[in-house]
């Protein structure tokens, strides 16, 4: 939440991916191999890439949960190698087929499929100046350059961003250590199982691309799931302490806001202080 007044389409983007690793989980606890569930989970990650790129992230992290239970399954165990093995290219194809507009639109407009990206092979269409240098800069918003630095990843993030969108505050700090008590907890179905392999599966693979967090949101509302859940569930009673939680969130976001507020100076065009003109020139 509190990324969110800075985000952009990642807002879009987490809802598909959500809806996406929901129909998923409900797939995943059929007890017959009914596919239903399963074509609305590639529909929704079909649009969550063709809302942004980094969707990809989270169809190769549903791929890699897909892959795991018909490893695991009984029932789709029983099928032959052929049957397992086109599950995830039907799943794959589904989603390329809803994401296919938005790259025939692309090719059509910029002829390359993923513009701006990988112009180096697709060079009918050059994408330079300010727009390109933005681009360029979010790719480089990279804080893994060393096994330690991946390690200290959600520290620098909170702590000593380099990127200019930092988690703010310590409640994702807080938070991240937490997920461990779900080993200790029961989930007799595997759904929070599941939850928390897409967020690590998708933590995993965004750690390795541009480190900004907005581009984490899918998964942390993801994990949310999994937090509330560690929450209610927790032998330890931890539920006691919510209204501390609220309470140190609730400031947080104060704090933050005055100091945007104060810092940006915004306030002095609106008590008449300096011309508007004047504030956007400056």
């Amino acid at each position: 939440a509190m990324e969110i007044w800075r985000a952009q389409i990642e807002i879009g983007l987490s809802l598909f991916v959500f809806l996406s690793i929901y129909a998923f989980i409900n797939w995943n606890n059929e007890k017959n191999e009914r596919t239903n569930w399963l074509v609305i989970s590639a529909i929704f990650a079909g649009l969550a890439m063709a809302t942004k790129y980094i969707g990809f992230v989270a169809l190769a992290s549903i791929l890699i949960l897909l892959t795991l239970h018909i490893k695991n399954s009984k029932e789709i165990g029983k099928n032959s190698k052929t049957r397992k093995l086109f599950i995830p290219i039907y799943f794959i194809l589904i989603s390329f087929i809803i994401e296919s507009p938005w790259l025939i639109k692309n090719y059509i407009i910029k002829s390359n499929p993923v513009y701006p990206y990988f112009t180096n092979i697709f060079t009918a269409t050059k994408f330079e100046g300010d727009k390109a240098d933005i681009l360029r800069g979010d790719i480089a918003h990279s804080q893994t350059s060393s096994i330690k630095d991946w390690l200290l990843l959600p520290w620098n993030m909170t702590m000593k961003s380099r990127t200019e969108n930092p988690l703010n505050g310590p409640i994702f700090l807080f938070f991240f250590p937490l997920i461990g008590l779900f080993l200790f907890l029961k989930d007799s179905n595997g759904i929070f199982k599941n939850l928390l392999l897409f967020f690590i599966i998708y933590y995993l693979l965004w750690s390795f691309f541009s480190n900004l967090a907005r581009f984490l949101m899918p998964a942390l509302a993801v994990m949310s799931i999994v937090i509330a859940y560690v929450f209610t569930r927790s032998p330890i009673n931890i539920r006691k302490f919510l209204p501390l939680f609220f309470i140190l969130i609730t400031l947080l976001n104060v704090s933050n806001t005055l100091v945007r507020l104060i810092t940006l100076n915004g306030w002095r065009v609106v008590f008449g202080l300096i011309s508007r003109e004047d504030y956007l020139s400056s």
